[in-house]
């Protein structure tokens, strides 16, 4: 949900607002009741046990920025080899689906427009997307692999979805800690899930970890 927002952490001048931030407030409120719902696998993404529910189809379904396609197909690190078609299908068919906390947004959202993911160039372009999974950065290029479908995803119209939800994308403002922050609430927010620990507590630990961590 954050990745959609212009402002996260900081704002254009470069001054720390992620406290009175409404829009970082609002997805924590979000994860917070979806954590109480049950609606969360408690597994941090990456992790060999993350890895292994993911091979295992143990969750129902994720986020899909155009990044994640390389990483979900058959084969990928060692992790899909052993998948069966009926739970790749399964997968397929989240592809596309809209993402909370922003109207009409998209699952590939946050996998918009960044320019370490490849591809200015259009010829480079017309691979890179259904190869590779990497949106390009320039407006042309996206243009290029508007047709680009995925086999995997049942032929879904990767270029299509993918390039609708870059046009719609803001320009973020990018500050130095971002990561540290990103860390301390994603830390915060486990608490929540795994201890039972209280929304405003975890709250108040997110902000002393910050603290502690940037100065």
């Amino acid at each position: 949900m954050i990745g959609q927002e212009k402002e996260r952490y900081y704002d254009a001048s470069g001054k720390l607002i992620w406290e009175q931030n409404p829009a970082l407030r609002s997805a924590w409120d979000h994860a917070v009741q979806a954590a109480d719902a049950g609606l969360s696998a408690k597994l941090d993404q990456w992790s060999p046990q993350w890895n292994q529910a993911f091979s295992a189809g143990s969750f129902a379904t994720m986020p899909c920025p155009a990044w994640m396609l390389g990483y979900i197909r058959p084969g990928r690190r060692g992790r899909q080899g052993q998948v069966g078609r009926g739970r790749a299908a399964r997968r397929r068919r989240q592809l596309g689906r809209l993402v909370p906390g922003r109207a009409e947004g998209r699952e590939a959202q946050e996998g918009g427009v960044r320019a370490d993911q490849v591809a200015h160039r259009p010829r480079a372009a017309d691979q890179a997307l259904p190869e590779a999974g990497q949106l390009p950065s320039a407006t042309g290029a996206i243009e290029k692999v508007a047709d680009a479908k995925d086999p995997f995803f049942s032929n879904a119209p990767i270029g299509k979805i993918f390039g609708d939800a870059a046009k719609e994308a803001p320009v973020q403002v990018l500050g130095v800690h971002d990561q540290n922050i990103a860390q301390q609430i994603t830390n915060a927010l486990s608490e929540v899930e795994r201890k039972g620990t209280a929304p405003e507590k975890a709250w108040s630990n997110a902000k002393k970890g910050v603290e502690n961590t940037i100065g």
